[in-house]
């Protein structure tokens, strides 16, 4: 007899029951409790949900995707690895477990299920450095340094647009009342003529 598996076969698996019946009397049975050994396949990669990340204001919020391709779960550690040339460069950095609390530069045990992704976020806040600072992450098996991941991005503030300043009020309007228009044509006539009169008496 002869059990193939499946391609995608996990490591961790339940027994296969073989059962052998009488085809003569079905009462007349037995059976057998297998366990296969799957050979174990590992593989990690690390990516970004969105190469734009979402900016309240204060922070730039980015999602890491930590994935298992391999066919048993994995324990990780997640790892910002240059987080004092960040600081130098003005910026602090920090790794916030799903539904957790900010844990700094590095994420220990995070466990990620085969063939499954979970996800990590980034939070990156502005201490005076400008856009362009390069982050540098990486991801390893804990029993292993082999089974590894890397990911580069740039910090990028977004572009703010600049409408202009505006100003309004309940007395403010965007241009002068029609009856203040003719008051200033009309201060502009006298103005006028008062100068021609005086000419007018120099000349004399």
């Amino acid at each position: 007899m002869t059990i193939q598996s499946a391609a995608n076969a996990l490591v961790d698996h339940d027994t296969i029951k073989i059962v052998a019946t009488s085809q003569t009397d079905g009462t007349n049975l037995g059976s057998v409790d297998v366990q296969v050994d799957i050979l174990r396949i590992r593989g990690l990669s690390l990516g970004l949900d969105t190469a734009a990340p979402v900016f309240d204001g204060r922070f730039l919020n980015y999602t890491l995707l930590v994935t298992n391709s391999g066919n048993a779960p994995e324990t990780v550690t997640l790892a910002i690895t240059n987080p004092d040339d960040l600081t130098a460069f003005g910026w602090s950095v920090s790794l916030i477990p799903s539904g957790g609390s900010p844990v700094g530069a590095t994420l220990a045990s995070l466990t990620v299920a085969a063939t499954s992704t979970v996800e990590v976020g980034l939070r990156a806040q502005s201490t005076g450095g400008p856009s362009g600072a390069s982050i540098v992450l990486s991801v390893s098996a804990q029993d292993s340094s082999a089974v590894s991941a890397s990911k580069t991005f740039i910090l990028q503030l977004p572009v703010l647009a600049s409408p202009g300043a505006t100003v309004s009020g309940p007395d403010i309007t965007p241009a002068a009342p029609l009856n203040l228009q003719l008051v200033a044509v009309v201060v502009g006539v006298i103005a006028a003529v008062g100068v021609g009169l005086f000419l007018t008496r120099r000349r004399r």
